[in-house]
């Protein structure tokens, strides 16, 4: 019963002060916070009474996260695989076949394809018309491939093609140099804006306003009216009228190619347009250099540079690719052109 006998209290006196009944005494309640720190640094922590529940689990808990494993993954060559599988079924495709073959058994190891669509393909006469092989041979070529893919899967492998690796190697070098020489013109285009330093052309001068040119003219059209009808006035459905800021902003592909014969011709009819709209002010310029970055024209030429650097493939290449899928897209001349327009353009 000893054990839950509490054998100390704190009171409050009469003049309000807090005091801790002890063994029969009063103790002032700051020497009594006094004596319970000694008591805790000269044991190195809480008595028995109130020391910390060891769970067991404490340890785990202040242990450091095990190192994460370091997987490597292995790349097998799809070439490899193909000519292997050529020499075990004395394979003869012609280069269209072995291509679509090629594809057929790179996206069924990525993933994208099922085994039983690789079976019904090979069944299909490009395939087994060229290769002469019978329905159960086929069966046999499509347990080794489900075969190699299980190895592969065990081994923390993918299967890559060369081919494809080798065209983004190519193309490194060129997307590094357009990199750096992106950055090296936006660094001295900074710099010149700088180095100008004009604040004359940056104030912003009191102009008159000047009426907008009517584009269209609509007159009321005269019509003779039998006697006794009250004349009704005609009603017109009015477009709303953009200014050539608002054009280029809006400027779409179709009417992009309309502006001239070339896309050269098209890109100086631009530049030509800018410089004359600008008037030699530099605000207004940065204006109209801004609508022209808000193009659909100008996000399409954006799009294929960044689709470009994001994959490590030429523009051309991705031209040909988006063209085949029927997506809108710039030509390798109108891109160039475009390219040549923006270093024009820059302050």
């Amino acid at each position: 019963m000893s054990d839950f006998i509490v054998k100390e209290y704190a009171v409050k006196d009469k003049d309000g002060k807090i005091k801790i009944w002890q063994s029969g005494k009063l103790i002032n309640y700051q020497k009594w916070l006094a004596e319970q720190a000694s008591k805790f640094h000269s044991t190195g922590g809480f008595t028995e009474q109130s020391a910390m529940l060891d769970t067991g689990m404490e340890e785990p808990r202040l242990a450091p996260p095990a190192p994460a494993l370091r997987i490597e993954i292995r790349k097998y060559s799809l070439e490899k695989i193909v000519e292997r599988l050529k020499e075990q079924f004395s394979l003869q495709l012609t280069e269209e076949s072995l291509n679509r073959f090629n594809k057929l058994l790179l996206s069924y190891f990525r993933g994208a394809r099922q085994i039983v669509d690789v079976r019904r393909n090979l069944q299909q006469d490009w395939f087994q018309k060229q290769s002469s092989l019978r329905i159960s041979q086929i069966d046999q070529l499509v347990a080794v491939i489900k075969e190699i893919e299980i190895k592969i899967k065990s081994n923390h492998g993918e299967v890559v093609s060369m081919e494809i690796e080798g065209e983004k190697m190519k193309a490194l070098p060129q997307v590094q140099q357009q990199i750096r020489q992106a950055q090296i013109e936006a660094k001295e285009s900074v710099q010149n804006s700088m180095n100008k330093g004009d604040i004359g052309e940056m104030v912003v001068k009191k102009e008159e306003i000047e009426e907008p040119r009517k584009f269209f003219s609509f007159k009321k059209r005269s019509q003779a009216l039998s006697s006794g009808k009250i004349p009704i006035e005609e009603v017109k459905r009015f477009n709303k009228l953009v200014g050539p800021v608002e054009e280029l902003r809006q400027l779409s592909l179709k009417v992009f190619r309309r502006l001239g014969t070339t896309a050269s011709q098209t890109t100086e009819k631009i530049l030509r347009r800018v410089d004359s709209l600008s008037d030699g002010s530099l605000q207004k310029k940065l204006g109209i250099i801004q609508a022209w970055q808000g193009s659909p024209v100008y996000n399409l030429y954006v799009k294929l540079g960044r689709m470009s650097l994001e994959e490590g493939l030429s523009v051309e290449t991705i031209i040909n690719r988006e063209t085949n899928t029927g997506q809108e897209t710039l030509t390798a001349e109108e891109f160039a052109a475009i390219s040549d327009l923006n270093k024009k353009l820059r302050f």
